[in-house]
C-alpha cells in the first residue's frame, strides 16, 4: 500500500478531531465569556440600583419657629411596612389641612418648602410636612422614587385621623409631586392636589435620566428595572401618575412645570396634561426659565396666588 495514501487516511480523522477539539473550545470560551458578560451586566445593574435607593438625606437645619409658625414635632408610622417618619404639624388660625411632600435626596424644609408652609399657614391652613422614608430625619435606608412612598402618605392620611382631620389637600414637588398624584387616587379624601415638576412615568423618566446620571449606557436600564424589582421588590412600571390621573375622574389638580426642567423634561406635564384630558377641574401652568422644583423662587408672587387661589376654590 502506497505510504501517502497511509498517511492521508491516518491524517484525516486527526483533523476532524482537531476541528471538533477546536470547535468546542471555542463554544465552551463563547459560553463562559457570555456568562461572565450576563453576570458582569446583571451585576452592575444591582450595584447600581442598591446606589440609587440610598437617596442624601439632607435633614432640616431650620424650624417653623423661624418663620414665626407655631409647630409640633410629630411622628408617625408608613402603611405596609411600618417605617417611623417624623415631620411638623403646622398649627393655623384656620381649620383646613394641607400635606406637603418633598422631592428626593431633601428634605421638608427643601425646595422653599418652609417658606410655602409660612404662606399657607399664613392663609389659614394648617400644615403636615414630614420627611419621606430614607429621608431627613426619618427612618429606613432605601426608598423607590414615588413607588413606596404611597405607603408614607397613607401614614400621614392616618395621623391625621387621630387629630380629626379626615379631608385634606396635598402639595408636592418632583417625587413628591408624583407622589401626590399616585396617592391621590388611592385616597379620595385628597381634595385637591398642586404638583410641580412631576414625572409622568417612572420607567420613562428612568430610561430618559438614568445612564447621564449613572454614567452608564442606556442598554443598562432594562436590567435595573429587572434588578430594582427581584432585589428590592422595586415596581418601577407601576409607578405611573399618568395612570392615577385617568383614575381620578374630576379630582382637582394643578400642575406646574418648567419648560427648562433639566431634570424631569416638560413632555411629562403634557403627558400628565393628556392623561387627565377629560378632567373639567385640571389646571396646567407651564412657565419659562425656572429650573427643576425653582418655579416658586422664580415666580413668587403669581406662585402664591395661583396656588392659594386653587386651594381655596377646592378644599372645603
Amino acid at each position: 500500500m502506497n505510504t501517502g495514501m497511509v498517511s492521508s487516511a491516518v491524517a484525516a480523522p486527526q483533523a476532524r478531531r482537531s476541528r471538533r477539539r477546536v470547535r468546542r473550545i471555542l463554544v465552551t470560551v463563547g459560553v463562559v465569556l457570555a456568562v461572565i458578560l450576563v453576570v458582569v451586566y446583571f451585576g452592575v445593574s444591582a450595584y447600581s440600583v442598591d446606589k440609587l435607593s440610598r437617596p442624601a438625606r439632607n435633614p432640616a437645619a431650620h424650624t417653623p419657629a423661624e418663620y414665626g409658625l407655631k409647630y409640633e414635632d410629630v411622628q408617625f408610622n408608613t402603611a405596609v411596612d411600618n417605617i417611623p417618619l417624623k415631620g411638623w404639624f403646622i398649627d393655623s388660625a384656620g381649620t383646613k389641612t394641607i400635606i406637603m411632600l418633598h422631592g428626593r435626596d431633601y428634605s421638608r424644609e427643601a425646595n422653599g418648602g418652609l417658606e410655602k408652609a409660612a404662606v399657607l399657614a399664613g392663609h389659614g391652613y394648617d400644615v403636615l410636612m414630614f420627611d419621606f422614608r430614607a429621608h431627613g430625619t426619618s427612618g429606613g435606608e432605601r426608598y423607590a422614587l414615588g413607588a413606596w412612598e404611597t405607603r408614607d402618605v397613607t401614614g400621614a392620611l392616618d395621623y391625621l385621623k387621630t387629630r380629626g382631620v379626615t379631608t385634606v389637600g396635598i402639595y408636592g414637588i418632583s417625587m413628591g409631586a408624583a407622589t401626590a398624584i399616585m396617592a391621590a387616587a388611592e385616597h379620595p379624601e385628597i381634595e385637591a392636589i398642586v404638583s410641580e415638576a412631576a414625572y409622568s412615568d417612572l420607567s420613562v423618566l428612568i430610561d430618559e435620566v438614568f445612564p447621564e446620571r449613572s454614567g452608564l449606557p442606556s442598554f443598562f436600564n432594562p436590567g435595573v428595572q429587572s434588578m430594582a424589582r427581584l432585589f428590592f421588590g422595586m415596581d418601577f412600571s407601576k409607578a405611573s401618575p399618568a395612570a392615577a390621573l385617568k383614575a381620578m375622574g374630576g379630582r382637582p389638580i394643578l400642575l406646574i412645570h418648567s419648560t427648562v426642567d433639566d431634570f424631569v423634561a416638560v413632555s411629562h406635564a403634557y403627558r400628565l396634561q393628556e392623561a387627565g384630558a377629560g378632567n373639567p377641574n385640571m389646571e396646567v401652568w407651564i412657565v419659562a426659565d425656572a429650573a427643576h422644583c425653582e418655579a416658586f423662587s422664580t415666580y413668587k408672587a403669581e406662585y402664591t396666588q395661583r396656588m392659594l387661589t386653587f386651594y381655596d376654590k377646592y378644599v372645603k
